[in-house]
């Protein structure tokens, strides 16, 4: 599901760092979620709000994870 957040993040044409900006988290906030880096959990909020942030919604997402 993960790998489904850089997809949706390079489909909206933006850099970790745009995104991070974004979200208002550091850049290494989104690294470490696109690497499933350890003790870094994404709950449905997260979810909801990177997808809004690329310009998608959370339905969006799942789709490019249902896909897979």
């Amino acid at each position: 599901m993960l790998d489904s957040l850089r997809e949706l993040r390079e489909a909206a044409d933006l850099l970790q760092s745009e995104l991070a900006e974004r979200l208002g988290r550091p850049q290494s906030y989104i690294s470490s979620a696109e690497r499933r880096a350890r003790g870094h959990p994404v709950g449905a909020l997260q979810l909801a709000d990177w997808a809004e942030a690329c310009g998608s919604i959370l339905t969006g997402l799942a789709q490019i994870i249902d896909v897979k």
